[in-house]
């Protein structure tokens, strides 16, 4: 349902008899006569009360039935389609349909009361927050399950890792809000385009200039990106009236990031610039108590001159020996003249940022020539300071180096609960699941859809966890293969390969390790990995983890 709802479709007849079970044991939606697209005639006809009504008696929504019909209509059909599943009726007193299905979780039922709601706009807003809500209520139950086997030893140990250290750790995701500052032309739907891997913003080009700023999500795979565009100030000043009210408006939204994106060729007006992003700078310390990171982006290196020089990669580091000699070809005189952009820029704007990605994000149907994109990536990971924003941000945008490193996180994290844990084969095989499944959630949907965590596990030849240091190796060669299947999109066999291969080589590290020497192994992986990516390791100092 999140994928038809993404491509701006809804079903209109959701109910049992529509939903099949295939061989796989994956459910799947069926019967698509009643789908209608969301388009503005579609709204059009909305407003004019000329929609057609569709209407299964029992799932369909009041105002579905008076032709309203909109996303959150389909939300309704499968909350209703939930309750028959449970209790096998449906009759005139499901308002207490909870007395006849006492063997699920008050949460769970409470979702599902969600999406009956009367009214859309009590439901939930969309389906991928349905699948969040189930994801953290299914990790509830998980805990509360074990915990409730255990014996009193296991579970002084298991409690405070399970409820306190795991549950936030599975809860680590939200919408990281990115500030675009820059003016119209400079790229920034394009950049926002490139960096999602969809064309979720659109690019204007006749828009004109205006302090106001706007705000909007953008969306892939269900993952979300909170875009809050401000046009730039080009000659207005402090003593413009809408100064001020446009520093308000990004201090009110609490972004985690400003990008100010200006064409590499493009001087601006330095001045304003530099006056506006210094006061809401200062603000944003003022009324947050917290830095606001600015990365400058230096858009659009693939119109410097020559103009039709596009041969990447390039040589774009300020140290170049490029311009240290006279060009030989085109491709040398284009890295010159990039790299002449970048110093005058920085020039422009060095009381402003230190931080800044040289890129091309022009992306349209038949010319495609995005550059460094994943490098601009990775900066602004490296300068959202919320790690669940981070995450979050990581699971939205298409590149893979950042999936990968987000990836390798989660990898590590869970090899220490499942070292903290390792006399508890309940709690261990409950956190390799939970690696799984938080690696599927940020890589490619398809694949996650294709597999359940527990036949990627079989697959993989995982049957079960021993109370040795052995379980660390275990876990971080499932998560390695969970990156070579889902992150990296290998068949299931070269993910197997994966596994055998990490494991073999963490058994061989880890078979005569001493408890301490098994922390300093993790530590070093942290580092390994901090030091390859540039980002700070999850390890400080001599303390733990978490």
């Amino acid at each position: 349902l999140a994928l038809v709802h993404e491509q701006n479709w809804f079903h209109r007849d959701i109910k049992p008899a529509n939903i099949m079970l295939r061989p796989n044991g994956q459910l799947a939606l069926i019967d698509f006569g009643a789908v209608r697209e969301v388009t503005d005639t579609y709204f059009e006809k909305l407003q004019e009360g000329n929609v057609t009504g569709i209407v299964s008696q029992d799932y369909t929504p009041p105002e579905q039935v008076k032709g309203q019909a909109e996303y959150r209509s389909d939300f309704f059909a499968l909350g209703r389609s939930f309750v028959y599943l449970l209790t096998g009726k449906l009759d005139n007193n499901w308002h207490n349909w909870r007395d006849s299905a006492t063997q699920i979780s008050d949460p769970l039922a409470d979702l599902i009361n969600d999406l009956m709601a009367p009214s859309p706009e009590r439901r939930p807003e969309n389906a991928q927050d349905i699948l969040q809500r189930l994801e953290i209520i299914d990790i509830e139950s998980s805990i509360l399950s074990i915990l409730s086997v255990l014996g009193q030893p296991a579970r002084l140990i298991a409690e405070p890792i399970l409820k306190r250290k795991i549950r936030k750790w599975a809860k680590q995701s939200r919408i990281p809000k990115i500030a675009l500052y820059g003016r119209t032309g400079a790229g920034k739907s394009s950049l926002v385009n490139a960096m999602m891997g969809k064309q979720v913003a659109k690019v204007r080009v006749d828009k004109p200039e205006t302090l106001d700023p706007e705000s909007y999500l953008c969306q892939r795979n269900g993952r979300k990106l909170e875009i809050v565009d401000s046009r730039g100030v080009g000659e207005k000043s402090k003593d413009d009236p809408a100064f001020q009210p446009a520093i308000n408006y990004i201090l009110e939204k609490r972004v985690d990031i400003l990008l100010f994106v200006i064409p590499a060729k493009e001087r601006g007006y330095v001045a304003q610039d530099v006056e506006f992003l210094t006061t809401l700078r200062q603000q944003h310390h003022q009324a947050h108590n917290t830095e606001l990171p600015i990365i400058l982006v230096i858009n659009q290196i693939d119109l410097v001159e020559p103009a039709r020089e596009w041969n990447p990669p390039y040589d774009l580091s300020l140290e170049s020996t490029a311009n240290s000699r006279e060009p030989s070809n085109a491709k040398e005189h284009k890295e010159i003249n990039i790299i002449k952009c970048i110093k005058a820029r920085l020039h422009d704007y060095h009381q402003l940022t230190d931080s800044y990605v040289p890129v091309s994000a022009c992306w349209q149907e038949y010319e495609d020539t995005r550059y460094n994109i994943e490098q601009l990536e990775l900066e602004i990971y490296k300068n959202i300071s919320d790690d669940a924003a981070k995450y979050g941000f990581g699971g939205a945008t298409a590149g893979i180096p950042l999936k990968r490193i987000i990836a390798n996180k989660f990898k590590l994290t869970a090899a220490w609960f499942t070292w903290s844990a390792r006399f508890v084969p309940f709690v261990t095989k409950f956190i390799q699941n939970l690696l799984v499944r938080m690696i599927a959630n940020i890589a490619i949907p398809d694949q996650y859809q294709s597999i359940t965590v527990q036949t990627f596990l079989e697959q993989l030849g995982v049957k079960g966890t021993q109370i040795n240091f052995n379980t660390v190796a275990m876990t971080l060669a499932i998560g390695e293969a969970a990156i070579s299947y889902f992150i990296e999109n290998h068949s299931i066999e070269e993910a197997r390969q994966a596994f055998v291969q990490e494991e073999k080589s963490r058994q061989t590290e880890l078979r005569d390790a001493e408890p301490e020497d098994v922390m300093e192994i993790l530590r070093n992986i942290d580092r390994e990995i901090s030091e390859r990516y540039g980002i700070p390791p999850l390890y400080k100092d001599d303390s733990d983890i978490i």
